[in-house]
């Protein structure tokens, strides 16, 4: 597979093409140590003739898709590093958090059950390491799901069963209810709870990636705050699969429920 400079549903959170730093100090390094640098089998590490080999297949770029699976620091608890569960259901060794200087780390979007696309090459290095294999893998792109946040009114018995998965899913629906309805606006949400007759109710604020919602319609049933999806009951547990992230109680109506 070759390189792909675009990812439909996925935020670009790192490319070697655009880190010209990098590609400077591996290029210095390179050119002017007898140990240090990569080998120059393709061209100059991010050298014109480099991007050709890739754009023309010659240099192999591997693409792996799945989602986020564990977060650690390494080494002198000062390098981050992130594990992908694939699609075919293996798991990658650790890769670098590797960022774009545009990105900080408030803004960091690196988590746990989040999509994920890691593109790489291989390459060898003019040193050789005992310890370490022939050839490395050296990221060229990190992607990571597109999310909205959405809003859902809830009350206290289902709050329970959200509870019970650990905020991670929302419960199946009943028989009489075919639809699932998650909002686009806390507002809206509010509003919603509002009209019930309950003397409990609460707002819950959840991310749920734009890849699943490119499938369905944004519902627009009122002024601009009332927006909304309609999923289907027999397609929740996909929904509930592309949240990322926990499911927050950001609002409350009555007496709060105890362990939230």
């Amino acid at each position: 597979m070759g390189l792909e400079r675009e990812q439909p549903g996925y935020a670009k959170v790192y490319a070697l093409w655009d880190d010209t730093a990098r590609t400077k100090r591996v290029q210095e390094v390179t050119l002017t140590t007898d140990d240090y640098g990569i080998l120059p089998e393709h061209g100059l590490f991010g050298s014109p003739q480099w991007w050709a080999a890739i754009e023309s297949g010659e240099f192999t770029v591997h693409t792996v898709r799945g989602t986020i699976c564990a977060l650690a620091m390494e080494s002198m608890n000062d390098w981050p590093t992130f594990k992908i569960l694939c699609d075919d259901g293996t798991v990658t060794k650790s890769i670098t958090r590797e960022r774009l200087i545009t990105i900080s780390i408030s803004d960091d979007l690196y988590e746990i059950g989040r999509g994920v696309i890691w593109q790489y090459v291989h390459v060898r290095h003019k040193k050789r390491i005992a310890s370490l294999p022939e050839r490395s893998s050296h990221t060229v792109s990190i992607w990571v799901a597109s999310t909205e946040t959405l809003f859902r009114p809830v009350g206290e018995e289902e709050l329970s069963l959200i509870a019970a998965s650990n905020f991670s899913v929302f419960p199946p629906r009943l028989p009489e209810q075919p639809i699932f309805y998650p909002v686009c606006s806390s507002r809206y949400a509010e509003e919603i709870a509002s009209k019930w007759n309950t003397p409990l109710g609460y707002i819950t604020e959840f991310q749920v990636t734009k890849a699943f919602l490119a499938k369905y319609e944004r519902n627009q049933v009122g002024g601009k705050e009332h927006a909304e999806y309609w999923i289907p009951a027999e397609d929740l547990s996909d929904f509930n699969k592309s949240i990322v992230g926990k499911i927050h109680v950001v609002k409350s109506f009555g007496e709060q429920l105890s362990g939230t």
